[in-house]
């Protein structure tokens, strides 16, 4: 028995158009979560030594790698405090170029208002090292703005 190429291609598209749709839809990895996490808890004042290699009741600001990120990570607190509630959107992932021990990963995320979608967001650089114990650490975070 002959297939016709058109309906074998129907049969193809069929089966392989949901794996591909399931593909591009793809959760954010572990890493990622833990970065969005962080960018979550730092923006509403909350504590983040448990997301990173700090200290014990040390000021997440210790963290920041420069003035800008400073600064954002101060508004967003301030917004925060006056009732503002965010939206959080992992941008990009990468793990930087060359070997790195133990691995490291940037994680991008911007954060935007609710109440002012039109309103530029925020944008952080998190910066995660691997820890077998603990898992993906926070690092460092810098301004992407």
């Amino acid at each position: 028995m002959c297939l016709s190429p058109l309906w074998s291609r129907g049969i193809c598209l069929t089966f392989l158009l949901p794996l591909a749709l399931a593909a591009c839809s793809r959760e954010p990895a572990d890493v990622e979560r833990r970065a969005q996490r962080f960018v979550e808890r730092l923006s509403a004042g909350e504590e983040v030594v448990s997301l990173s290699q700090l200290p014990p009741a040390s000021p997440p600001e210790t963290l920041a790698q420069d003035l800008a990120a400073r600064v954002a990570a101060d508004y967003l607190r301030a917004r925060y405090q006056t009732g503002a509630r965010f939206a959080h959107r992992i941008l990009a992932s990468a793990q930087p170029a060359g070997p790195a021990v133990p691995p490291r990963r940037m994680v991008v995320i911007a954060t935007s208002e609710n109440q002012a979608p039109a309103a530029a967001p925020v944008v952080l650089r998190v910066e995660l090292v691997e820890d077998v114990q603990r898992g993906w650490l926070v690092v460092g975070y810098h301004s992407h703005n």
